[in-house]
């Protein structure tokens, strides 16, 4: 990604700012994400040819060997830088992009759940305490269940580690 005079540093050529970049977000952690300063357009910086070569591209997504190349002025749709990282990932990777991006959704809905009922215990909690003092009998259970939450979510980070990767191609 090539930075400009008119995004100041800041990801507005990848990102969008009135619709939700989840699916950005996920796709591209499947890529080396590199930003350049807008020098790359001086004759004399190295990169200068990759983006003279495409018409000074805002951003540029490729296969890792460069054969597969997209170019975006900064100011395309979701759904195309969408459509040109998958087709990227679909060259590079064995598996299917969309499985692994509906598992990894998946497994980040759950954890969100997690969070949410941990939050609300641990506001439960500190009220039985405020009532009833350190010593009351609901707190035994209350920990208990955060106990288990704290469980379910250390599984539910490791399947996300495990469950949401896609495996290189040696061909790339």
């Amino acid at each position: 990604m090539r930075e400009c005079d008119w995004c100041g540093g800041t990801d507005d050529a990848l990102l969008n700012k009135r619709l939700d970049n989840e699916t950005t977000l996920l796709m591209a952690r499947w890529f080396h994400c590199v930003k350049l300063s807008n020098a790359v357009l001086d004759e004399r910086h190295p990169f200068h040819a990759v983006f003279a070569a495409s018409g000074s591209p805002h951003v540029i997504v490729s296969t890792r060997d460069g054969v597969h190349v997209v170019t975006f002025d900064g100011a395309q749709s979701p759904s195309d830088l969408w459509s040109a990282l998958e087709d990227v990932l679909g060259r590079a990777y064995e598996g299917r992009v969309d499985k692994s991006l509906q598992a990894w959704r998946r497994l980040l809905d759950e954890l969100d759940t997690i969070d949410v009922r941990r939050e609300r215990l641990e506001r439960e909690l500190d009220e039985e305490i405020e009532t009833s003092g350190p010593q009351a009998r609901k707190l035994k259970a209350i920990r208990k269940e955060l106990d288990e939450l704290a469980r379910e979510r250390e599984k539910a980070e490791e399947r996300l580690a495990k469950g949401v990767s896609l495996r290189l191609l040696d061909r790339v």
